[in-house]
This record gives structure tokens, sequence and C-alpha cells, in this order.
């Protein structure tokens, strides 16, 4: 195995192992922690499920491929198929899972008053079923051996729904800036009033604006991570994959990166929600905690 490839291998190790057990606590802190229950919480387990199997059925296909060359597209035609679905379903599932969040946040923003409504437990659970059932589709048709596969799946699988997030998280701030000056004006008047229960339900509205603003600036950088770590393996996938440019070279060390590169964004969103949402950060420590001290009782 040559130093690129142990490098690579060594990565995607540690990639692994961070993938599982950070995507794991991201669902057990959801899942356990009132604080962390919303609409938007259905969709980001949803993506740390699309990460743990990434972790679990996609990287250790891959590290096989760097340290043994096997299972070979050669000798395993139908096996090694079968991964690139389920690279791509995973993949598809990941990008679909943050266009819903973006969604999510979008309509809390600009709808605040008929969020709820809007954004009921039924509407999340079909948005779920079917962002699922969408990459399931994007990914057989890849079975099909259809020559435009590779320009298909770009924008499909990417490019489009990334444009949508994108456009999504810029109408977010567009109006954020627009409803900020307008508190800001508010929270002056009500200050020169005697009205206590009005006051009161200004400041919950600001508390509000405040929260659903700190989760899109959080769940931005998530989608900004989520972009540069998938660009580059769509860009090569495009060029060498679709358009072919006569001269160019292809170097294995570069698909070893742009491969290595997409895989590690499964293991940076945990890291991402300690780093920029406290209430993810007291959770995770609670959990760890509380699994340490079971695990030093039983010892």
């Amino acid at each position: 195995m040559e130093t690129t490839d142990a490098i690579s291998v060594t990565c995607l190790l540690v990639v692994i192992i961070s993938s599982i057990f950070g995507n794991i606590l991201v669902c057990v802190a959801c899942i356990t922690t009132r604080e962390l229950r919303s609409s938007t919480t259905a969709f980001v387990v949803s993506l740390a499920v699309s990460d743990v199997l990434v972790g679990l059925v996609s990287m250790p296909f891959w590290v096989s491929v760097q340290t043994t060359g096997e299972p070979s597209v050669q000798k395993f035609p139908q096996i090694y198929t079968m991964w690139l679905c389920a690279d791509i379903f995973l993949g598809t599932a990941s990008i679909m899972n943050l266009m819903f969040v973006s969604l999510d946040r979008l309509i809390a923003v600009t709808r605040p008053l008929q969020y709820q409504s809007i954004m009921s437990r039924s509407r999340i659970g079909v948005a779920i079923v079917f962002l699922w059932l969408y990459s399931i589709v994007i990914a057989l048709i890849k079975m099909l051996k259809w020559p435009e596969y590779p320009l298909f799946v770009s924008i499909t699988a990417f490019f489009g729904p990334l444009m949508i997030t994108v456009v999504a998280y810029c109408i977010i701030f567009k109006v954020a800036m627009k409803q900020a000056r307008s508190i800001r004006v508010q929270v002056v008047r009500f200050a020169f009033t005697n009205r206590d229960l009005q006051g009161n339900s200004k400041k919950s509205m600001v508390t509000t604006f405040r929260q659903d603003m700190k989760a899109a600036r959080t769940l931005s950088i998530i989608v900004g991570t989520f972009a540069l770590c998938w660009c580059p393996f769509f860009v090569i996938l495009l060029v060498f994959g679709y358009f072919k440019p006569s001269g160019a070279v292809f170097y294995p060390p570069l698909g070893s990166f742009v491969k290595w590169l997409h895989y590690g964004n499964s293991a940076m969103n945990p890291i991402l929600y300690a780093c920029l949402n406290k209430r993810f950060r007291s959770a995770f420590k609670r959990i760890l905690l509380g699994f340490y001290d079971k695990f030093s009782c039983s010892i």
C-alpha cells in the first residue's frame, strides 16, 4: 500500500469512528434533551442517521478498496455498483436533509405566527419520508448505466438542493435584518410605556426571534461546511466523468483526497453542533459524563 493510500486509510479510520460515535451522540442528545426537541430536530436526527450509515456502510467499503483493491469493479461489478448506489443514496439524503432544514428555518423566520400549523408533525414525517425515497430513486438510476448520469446526479443530488438551500438562507438573513430593525423600534417604544403584559409579550417575541436566528446561523455554517466538503468531489466527477477534457490527467491521490474530504463531512456536524450550539454542548457533556459514571461504577 502506497504512502498516500496509508494516510488516506488512517484518516478514514479516524473519520469512521468519529462519524459513527459523534452522530449517535447527536441522536441521543436530540431524543433525551427536551430543549432540543423541535421540528428542526427531526431533520437533524435524520441527517445524523444518514451520517451514521455513511460510517457503517460507505466508508468501510472504501477502506477495503484503498487497502486491498477489493472488491474491484472488474471482479465484483455488482457489489461495486451496489456500494456506489449506497454512497449516492446516503450523500443525497444528507444534502436533502440540509435543504429541508433550511426550508424549516425559512418558514420559522418569515411565518413565525403560522409556523406551528405549517410544520405539523404529519408534514414533517411526510417530508422526511419523501427525502429518503427521493434519495433512493436518485441512487437506483445509477444502475441503468445512463451516460448522462454524472450530470444528472450532480444537479439533482447536489447543485440543485444546494442552490435552494443557499437561496433560503439568503432570504432568511434579508428578512432577519428587516425584523431586527422593526423589533428595535418597537422595544424602544414599549420602554416608554407601563404596559407590562405587552412588554412581556414583546420580550418573548425578541427571545424567540434571537433563537431562530441563532439556529439559522448555526445551520448556515453547517451547510457551508457541507458545500466545501462535497463541491470538489462533484466538480471532479463532472470534469473527468462527464466532460472528459482532452489532455486532462486524473491523479489517483486527488481522487482519494476528495473522497476523504466528503466522507469527513459526516464527522464534522457533531463537532459544529458542539462548538456553535450551547444546548447541544450541554447535552453532549451530560450524556458523556453519565456514560463515564456508569462505566466507572462497573469497574
